[in-house]
């Protein structure tokens, strides 16, 4: 796991994404991300079994389109899978509702941050600032996991 200072610089490397939607969703995703420079790797799902296969250690997002055709995927079973999966992964809800009960709803089912489709050019900002929070929160639960460990030791 990076430290607070490698997350912060994550963006100066090849970051890997997957995105669960379809074709469609994914240009709008790719144009803005080539347009903001920042570096990475797409890697599209637009069904389960797919969704499964792309999820490997080298993933360091997952965009979920809750507007796309894959719709018929469940937010929470996206979330079920990206955990039954073992790898602690941050997951971007894109959303073209705009309403605060549906932001609300989509992080406590797990979803890391929330963008709206109408502002989808802060994509980048959105990715970078989620990586950042969920390395700085990784971090704390292993500082966390640690000092419990040490105090079982005393104990």
């Amino acid at each position: 796991m990076p430290t607070s200072s490698q997350a912060v610089e994550l963006t100066s490397e090849t970051i890997e994404i997957s995105v669960l939607a379809d074709a469609s969703s994914l240009d709008a995703v790719a144009s803005i991300l080539k347009q903001s420079n920042l570096p990475c790797n797409l890697r599209l799902a637009t069904n389960l079994e797919e969704y499964r296969t792309i999820l490997d250690p080298t993933v360091n997002i997952v965009l979920y389109d809750a507007n796309s055709i894959v719709s018929r995927i469940t937010l929470t079973k996206a979330i079920e899978i990206l955990f039954d999966s073992n790898m602690s992964i941050p997951l971007l809800v894109i959303n073209g509702e705009s309403s605060i009960p549906a932001a609300v709803k989509a992080i406590k089912t797990g979803a890391t941050d929330y963008l709206t489709a109408q502002a989808l050019a802060e994509l980048p900002a959105k990715i970078t600032q989620a990586l950042n929070n969920f390395d700085y929160l990784c971090l704390q639960s292993q500082c966390a996991d640690h000092t419990e460990q040490q105090l079982q030791k005393l104990i």
